[in-house]
């Protein structure tokens, strides 16, 4: 664990908020606000647990950051974790893209690709070419 990376002052991290949402479409509204109830309230401190995420209240960071804590003997200092999320991705990388595999194809596949078999590439061209390319991609109607 370390603070978050900054580059000539601008501070740059895929540091992000996991989040559970219910989409407007969804056929059973009422009983998916049940259970994000359920999720946010009674079973909130569980799910931290299995998912080995720190809480986002601020009332239970504390007593987080202490069990977490009490597994290193080294005893790292958590308040990076803290301070980093101020830094959060907005929006998150996990966040809805469009044309989601369209877009994943061309960065894994196509892109990953080319950078990693292509000997004395123009990388801010390549970069350039990409950014245009995902724009194309998002800009697609379904």
């Amino acid at each position: 664990m370390a603070a978050v990376p900054a580059y000539d002052g601008k501070t740059t991290a895929n540091f992000n908020a996991d989040t559970f949402r219910i989409m407007k479409t969804t056929k059973n509204a009422d009983a998916a606000f049940e259970v994000l109830t359920y999720l946010l309230g009674d079973a909130s401190l569980k799910l931290l647990n299995t998912y080995g995420a720190m809480p986002a209240r601020i009332a239970d960071q504390a007593d987080y950051l202490s069990t977490v804590e009490a597994q290193y003997p080294w005893k790292p200092d958590f308040q990076v974790a803290v301070d980093g999320v101020a830094y959060a991705d907005n929006p998150s990388f996990e966040a809805y893209i469009p044309n989601y595999l369209e877009a994943r194809d061309r960065v894994v596949n196509e892109f990953t690709t080319l950078i990693q078999t292509t000997a004395g590439l123009n990388m801010d061209d390549e970069i350039a070419k990409l950014k245009s390319d995902l724009q194309i991609i998002y800009d697609k109607q379904k």
